[in-house]
């Protein structure tokens, strides 16, 4: 009879490990579902930069630096996001969205740019597609904390410890990144 119940006892724990596997894998997929989301979006800003870039680029031949970062930044990005490196994605995004403002910035002072239809319409596209990544960069940072805060906890622990899962990174930018950059034009 002692046998029976020792293992009874231990199928209970096997179905339980595998039931907590099994969740914690579901976080896991849920986290790269996550950061497809925002890696599709990025791949939509990636195309419409030049477009914008080169509507700037005619009308602004002054800011040729301000350009060249942003298309750099841009690059920088797309790197870092196709290696699903999170934190070189998180510092590209930031040199990015900086170089935005920056180009936003001069704009002001070009009033023949603001005018032009091309440039307000890829300007908007810009700009709501940065607000989809940042929301996507809130979904993702909400999964990142749900699987890691499960794999902190004991038994989850254990089983994550055993089966060599790690921490995912989250998408951050420092107190100072945090604040959109100043997109808009006086005429917005």
């Amino acid at each position: 009879m002692g046998v029976v119940i020792f293992l009874a006892v231990l199928v209970l724990l096997a179905c339980y490990g595998i039931s907590l596997y099994r969740n914690l894998v579901a976080l896991r997929l849920d986290v790269s579902q996550a950061w497809s989301a925002i890696d599709a979006l990025v791949l939509q800003r990636h195309d419409e930069l030049p477009r914008l870039i080169g509507v700037c680029a005619g009308h602004m031949t002054h800011e040729g630096e301000t350009l060249e970062r942003l298309t750099r930044a841009r690059a920088a990005v797309l790197q870092a996001t196709g290696r699903n490196d999170v934190a070189a994605a998180s510092a590209a995004e930031s040199l990015l969205r900086s170089s935005l403002g920056q180009l936003f910035v001069a704009v002001r002072n070009c009033p023949k740019l603001q005018a032009d239809d091309s440039f307000r319409h890829f300007q908007d596209r810009v700009m709501q597609l940065q607000q989809h990544i940042a929301d996507r960069c809130e979904l993702y940072n909400g999964t990142v904390n749900l699987i890691n805060v499960r794999m902190g906890r004991f038994p989850n622990s254990c089983v994550s410890r055993m089966l060599d899962f790690r921490d995912a990174a989250p998408f951050e930018f420092t107190d100072e990144q945090e604040g959109d950059a100043d997109m808009k034009t006086p005429s917005d």
